[in-house]
């Protein structure tokens, strides 16, 4: 007597014919079993490479290779219905092996709950499915969190337009707003202090630009290596020498430094305030310019 036992899942059906059920239960309780010359020459025919196929199963390429040249003589029951699966053959059993054969139509089929099969297949789509609902939930929290940003950084905007706004009515001056496309900021000469500036400007020395214009100074922004500049600036560099092309050596916030570029106009009549534009520069640009602050120096002889 033979008897066909059908495995169901929601998406796929395997048929497992074997002879007695009694004789050959131990191999179907088995972890793994034997390999039959069946298994071997369907991986041979298979329309596809050992390492296609292995990625299919859900194995190495090496373990279809053993497989098909009978190094390893057994075969996991979820690696067997996967193999099946992947070749459209039916599973059966002989005396002492496990074989793959063309599906066929067989009288007399009984059909049987198989808890373990319809679990491997179920565990596989649960699976899938957490893992859908993970990368939404992933999505989600990453668009609340942009939009979040988004709105923190529009708010940030209109404090400076306001603050802007504020501080152009009370100090009388020409419109002071800035490119924020460039790297731009506003200076009071006098005070050594930021009336504006670009986050373009402020990420040169990892700053937020909103906190540049509220607290810093020059000395926050300009390394130590330039500040004996201030004093011969002040003293002897002539209005138009002070809004030519210099280049000024920025500290950073973790302690390394770079350099800028910058040209300036004023704003005012009085030369107060300056509207200055910067671009990156070289350390090479960078001793040029100390050259021509120095020869300021020896020429007034100023002590710095």
């Amino acid at each position: 007597m033979f008897v066909k036992l059908v495995m169901k899942s929601e998406n796929h059906t395997i048929k497992l014919t074997y002879g007695d059920t009694k004789q050959h239960y131990p191999y179907v309780s088995m972890s793994k079993i034997l390999i039959g010359d069946s298994i071997r020459d369907a991986i041979k025919k298979a329309p596809m490479s050992d390492a296609d196929l292995g990625d299919l199963v859900g194995v190495s390429e090496n373990t279809i290779r053993r497989w098909k040249l009978g190094t390893v003589t057994n075969i996991r029951k979820s690696n067997l219905t996967s193999l099946a699966k992947i070749l459209n053959k039916e599973i059966s059993f002989n005396e002492k092996t496990v074989e793959l054969s063309d599906t066929t139509s067989i009288e007399n089929t009984i059909t049987l709950d198989t808890p373990t099969g319809d679990l491997e297949l179920n565990i596989q789509v649960d699976t899938l499915l957490k893992q859908k609902d993970k990368h939404i939930n992933l999505l989600e929290k990453t668009l609340k969190s942009a939009e979040a940003r988004i709105k923190e950084q529009s708010d940030i905007i209109s404090q400076l337009e306001e603050n802007i706004h504020l501080l152009t009515k009370k100090l009388d001056t020409p419109n002071i707003n800035l490119d924020h496309s460039r790297m731009q900021f506003i200076v009071d000469m006098q005070e050594h202090t930021f009336l504006n500036c670009t986050q373009l400007y402020a990420d040169q020395y990892g700053a937020d630009a909103f906190e540049v214009i509220k607290n810093y100074t020059w000395a926050d922004v300009i390394h130590k290596d330039d500040q004996w500049r201030f004093p011969i600036i002040e003293s002897y560099e002539t209005d138009e020498a002070k809004e030519l092309t210099r280049t000024w050596k920025l500290k950073e916030a973790n302690g390394s430094s770079t350099f800028v570029e910058t040209v300036s106009i004023s704003l005012d009549k009085e030369k107060r305030f300056k509207k200055v534009d910067a671009k990156v520069s070289t350390k090479e640009m960078w001793v040029k310019s100390n050259e021509y602050y120095k020869s300021l120096s020896q020429t007034k002889e100023v002590v710095c």
